[in-house]
């Protein structure tokens, strides 16, 4: 089965997230990243122009993530679900 283009963008913010969290964002490198997902660093650079546009996309992926949980624990606090 052929694998979809999002795919590896998919696979490189799962990756980059586990890899930042457990090394930081400093020390870890796009060919970290890159070894990990098993593409090359231009495969990331295709996606993320840079680490910093990376992990704000990774930031911004966590922050909505977490403003939708939050919500919906308030919408069933207040509606009694």
């Amino acid at each position: 089965m052929k694998k979809a283009k999002n795919d590896n963008k998919t696979i490189i913010l799962d990756v980059a997230q586990q890899l930042f969290y457990e090394n930081g964002i400093n020390n870890t490198s796009y060919e970290t990243i890159a070894k990990e997902c098993g593409i090359t660093k231009p495969m990331i650079s295709y996606y993320f122009d840079s680490k910093a546009h990376l992990a704000g996309t990774i930031f911004g992926k966590y922050s909505r993530e977490m403003s939708d949980y939050f919500t919906e624990k308030v919408y069933q606090s207040v509606s009694g679900y």
